[in-house]
């Protein structure tokens, strides 16, 4: 046994486990690795771990977005918690009510902790102008109104005011996730310092962890960190969540 002391960083550590992770195929593993070093990069301040972190967290996500899509034909409409599949599988689901922006997230992280790929989306009510609004739920909420799949009637009677069968096709379910991020990026101040960018940027992703342009935006954000100080004045918080969501 060597006697030499093993001086890595802590961060660093976190981030090459993430990289063998995903050098063996576990996408998951290497997100989850990925992610937790972001946020001990965040807790230490080292902005320059977390370039590195968002990098891994990048490809993985991307890989297991692939996972995800390829294991399903159509993302399936889940209205309750019985509809799932037993045992859950990877794949795609749209969420609908009574089920809420929160059951998506508790799914897409309890397939996670299973090792399963998934992507995962909300929709709520058809307003009256033929729209779904979509949700995200993380340490915020993001919420946007897309298209339907395809033109529908307006049910009332139906608690989503629509009688839509699915599965909802993949090339739309992509595109309503990529508004959500597009909406809170646009909510992101370019003018507020760096660090607190990130911190906004954290955020979003918790809620859209498979989204490339936050994860762009991050390392981004990590990147100008490194150079600037730390800011003095308070924080202030993007307005995205919606009295009104789900």
């Amino acid at each position: 046994m060597s006697g030499k002391a093993d001086n890595t960083d802590p961060v660093q550590q976190i981030i090459d486990s993430a990289r063998e992770a995903g050098a063996s195929g576990d996408w998951i593993g290497a997100r989850a690795g990925a992610w937790s070093a972001l946020g001990e990069g965040r807790q230490r301040r080292d902005f320059a771990a977390m370039v590195c972190a968002a990098r891994v967290y990048r490809e993985a996500s991307a890989r297991v977005v692939e996972l995800a899509e390829s294991a399903c034909e159509g993302a399936m409409i889940l209205a309750r918690g019985s509809d799932a599949p037993d045992p859950l599988v990877a794949g795609c689901y749209l969420l609908e009510p009574p089920m809420i922006g929160a059951d998506a997230t508790r799914l897409r992280d309890s397939a996670f902790a299973g090792g399963l790929a998934v992507r995962v989306l909300a929709r709520e009510p058809m307003t009256r102008d033929g729209l779904w609004p979509v949700v995200a739920v993380g340490d915020v909420i993001v919420r946007a109104r897309v298209a339907p799949p395809v033109a529908l009637e307006r049910v009332d009677g139906a608690i989503t005011k629509d009688d839509y069968p699915g599965p909802a096709a993949l090339e739309w379910f992509g595109a309503a996730l990529e508004t959500l991020g597009r909406t809170a990026l646009a909510r992101l101040d370019e003018g507020e310092p760096a660090q607190h960018r990130v911190d906004d940027l954290l955020e979003f992703l918790s809620a859209l962890p498979e989204h490339a342009g936050i994860i762009d935006a991050l390392e981004a954000a990590c990147a100008e960190a490194q150079e600037r100080p730390a800011p003095t004045l308070m924080r202030r918080r993007p307005v995205i969540d919606d009295p009104y969501s789900f």
